[in-house]
């Protein structure tokens, strides 16, 4: 029953609030971008951020993500001198900057002031900002947006979509409709009952959303690969490789955002020297980016994940950011 949630209590109540107008989000004169989900984990977030860049590739544009698991006390820029300082920045904000070099990225505590901070820094010095991408924002209601797009994990079972504790939602899946487009992410490893009820369950408000697969690949001609990671679901990683033809023949699983300690990273190295030499060692390139020891990073190889939409949805996610970015 709902009264029993305490955290359900918590977060109705904010979402009241600012429904009822009695909190108001801090607005800006430039059009703010959210890329958010409803639940706890990686559901794809930062493939998506990189796909609008490329988008909005004539825009000059703003990236703006919170430090998770970081200890960057205020506001600051990611500059490509940096890019190795992921325990101050997070990993999302230094892959992005890696991938995007041209962008501009900060990082801090709390996006609402990061955004605040970043853009009064280039209005000062005389600095054009187009429009804001905004990571993770979709329980962030301090901030408002203009373009709210969520992701939703269906490569998940139903069991996933129950509210915190219980599950991973953060918030009610009633509340996917304050956003303006859905993006349904992993359908090439759906699980099925997840993908229809979903699809069902956006259709019936009429609520536009589109659907995305994500194909993860290697540069490599060998097919055997040693995989580590730190993300928010590396089972379906393994999933993607296989389904791309790879044999992973190890898979050593650390928690999302994970740093990885000089010792840790000798280990990897030392493991796949001492057993798995006939593979290919290699990471996803959010997990690279926190690679500090050269002898393990020169002998790893990243893992691209590429989303593929059909045309029509991609047309669909084009015209949601046209509206916006004129």
């Amino acid at each position: 029953m709902k009264y029993l949630n305490p955290y359900r209590l918590v977060v109705d109540t904010k979402n009241l609030f600012y429904e009822k107008g009695w909190f108001k989000p801090q607005a800006f004169n430039i059009p703010v971008i959210s890329v958010g989900n409803l639940t706890t984990g990686g559901t794809g977030k930062t493939p998506v951020v990189l796909e609008l860049i490329s988008l909005l590739k004539d825009k000059s544009i703003l990236v703006v993500s919170k430090s998770y698991k970081a200890k960057l006390p205020q506001p600051a820029e990611v500059t490509e001198e940096n890019l190795k300082h992921t325990f101050m920045y997070g990993d999302e904000p230094c892959l992005i900057k890696k991938m995007a070099p041209f962008v501009k990225v900060w990082s801090g505590p709390h996006k609402t002031d990061t955004v605040e901070f970043a853009l009064e820094y280039y209005q000062f010095n005389k600095i054009k900002i187009d429009v804001v991408i905004v990571d993770d924002a979709f329980s962030h209601r301090t901030l408002k947006r203009d373009l709210d797009i969520v992701l939703i994990d269906v490569s998940q079972p139903m069991s996933h979509y129950r509210l915190l504790p219980l599950g991973h939602l953060r918030e009610d899946l009633e509340e996917v409709f304050r956003s303006q487009l859905v993006i349904l992410t992993k359908t090439n490893n759906a699980h099925s009952e997840t993908l229809k009820f979903f699809q069902e369950f956006l259709s019936a408000k009429k609520h536009p959303f589109i659907e995305s697969q994500a194909i993860s690949t290697v540069n490599t001609e060998s097919k055997k690969l040693f995989v580590y990671s730190a993300i928010g679901n590396p089972g379906q990683l393994k999933a993607n490789l296989q389904k791309s033809g790879y044999i992973v023949v190890n898979h050593l699983e650390f928690s999302d955002h994970h740093s990885f300690s000089e010792s840790e990273q000798k280990d990897i190295l030392k493991q796949w020297q001492n057993k798995y030499t006939g593979s290919v060692l290699c990471a996803t390139e959010k997990d690279l980016v926190k690679i500090t020891n050269s002898e393990l990073r020169a002998q790893t190889r990243a893992i691209e994940l590429k989303l593929q939409f059909s045309t029509q949805d991609k047309d669909m996610l084009n015209a949601k950011i046209s509206q916006i970015s004129k």
